[in-house]
């Protein structure tokens, strides 16, 4: 029997694909509460390390050891013609279906709601008929968004100088 046979046989690849789907499952939860919670910002990559070093463990057990109905037993200590590996591997192909179909799920419902933009209030200015129209006056109650620290601020131009141009290109 081939290498690649045996990993199969023991659902060493069936048990990695699962942990990777696991694990983006948890790296998504662990970004949404990180941003909810007051924890440090280096908590995801402390998630991803602990994910990461796990992987190889998760192999390692896979691979030594077998589930069976009487539970845990090491690999070569259960009889090969009462190996249950096959009903394990359909539990992990539907363990994995399920978590696959929740990541498409969250990918789904994370593009799909749109994220909250602060409302600005339609007024009536009060001339002709113009309804619906932002009336910047009124406006003042609505407290300004703070600008990010690495932001550009476009002013209008205005000529301040006493050689005003008429609307004709200097030649420079």
């Amino acid at each position: 029997m081939s290498f690649l046979e045996e990993l199969n046989r023991r659902n060493v690849v069936k048990v990695a694909v699962l942990y990777v789907v696991a694990s983006w499952l948890i790296l998504q939860v662990a970004d949404v509460l990180s941003s909810l919670l007051p924890v440090p910002e280096w908590t995801g990559s402390l998630v991803f390390i602990f994910l990461a070093l796990g992987f190889p463990l998760v192999m390692i057990f896979s691979w030594v050891y077998e589930l069976t109905p009487e539970g845990l037993k090491r690999e070569r200590e259960v009889d090969r013609s009462q190996s249950v590996t096959h009903e394990t591997g359909r539990k992990i192909n539907f363990l994995i279906v399920m978590l696959l179909v929740l990541a498409i799920g969250a990918v789904v419902v994370d593009r799909l709601i749109p994220e909250t933009q602060p409302e600005v209030e339609m007024t009536d200015t009060g001339g002709a008929g113009q309804t619906g129209a932002i009336d910047p006056t009124s406006a003042g109650h609505v407290a300004p968004l703070p600008a990010p620290g690495n932001s550009i601020a476009v002013l209008p131009f205005v000529n301040m100088s006493s050689d005003a141009l008429t609307g004709s290109p200097r030649n420079c």
